[in-house]
C-alpha cells in the first residue's frame, strides 16, 4: 500500500478465565509478524 499502517485487534472473549486472553494475543501477534505486520 505504500503506507504505514496501523491496526488495533479485539477478541471479546467475555465472560472467560482471566489467564485466557495473554496467550491468544500472543499467538495473534506473532501471526501478524508472520505475515509482514
Amino acid at each position: 500500500l505504500g503506507t504505514d499502517l496501523f491496526a488495533i485487534v479485539e477478541q471479546d472473549m467475555y465472560p472467560c478465565p482471566p489467564d485466557q486472553p495473554l496467550p491468544i494475543a500472543h499467538r495473534t501477534r506473532h501471526f501478524l509478524a508472520s505475515c509482514g505486520a
